[in-house]
């Protein structure tokens, strides 16, 4: 081997070797959560995630709302991301095209990875029913509010 492709070998290595190559390649993690499982239709959904590493060209992060039955999107938005890799934005669940009952899948999608996480609607709420019985020699009265 000569003096030129010799040269040229050490410098492909070192170039590796210190990694200047390896951004280009890595693999980039996005991570998102929910401040719940389980909301109703008047609730304010709030999502945090991270991407790691972040983008130097500062690609926002694209958040899309789909309902699983029947299937469809209910809403989307771009979100920019921190410095350190952050973001957070808020889904309103008293939006008109969730007002069915279900499971909605939130995904994240940032250069080119997907994380998606399922969230829960519910119009169920929690009552709560107070009883009052009252015995007498007469009868037992069950008074309910």
């Amino acid at each position: 081997m000569g003096a030129p492709n010799l040269s040229i070998l050490i410098a492909i290595l070192v170039v590796v070797a210190t990694g200047i190559i390896s951004p280009a390649f890595a693999t980039i993690v996005v991570t998102i959560e929910t401040d719940s499982d389980v909301y109703d239709h008047s609730s304010v959904i709030t999502v945090t995630g991270n991407v790691d590493p972040v983008d130097p060209n500062n690609s926002p992060i694209t958040i899309i709302v789909e309902r699983v039955d029947p299937p469809g999107i209910v809403q989307f938005a771009q979100v920019n991301v921190n410095n350190d890799g952050s973001f957070s934005t808020t889904i309103n669940t008293a939006n008109p095209m969730m007002e069915r009952d279900g499971t909605y899948l939130i995904n994240a999608k940032y250069v080119n990875v997907d994380t998606t996480i399922a969230v829960e609607l519910t119009n169920s709420v929690e009552t709560y029913v107070t009883c009052l019985l009252y015995t007498s020699d007469a009868a037992d009265d069950l008074l309910c509010v």
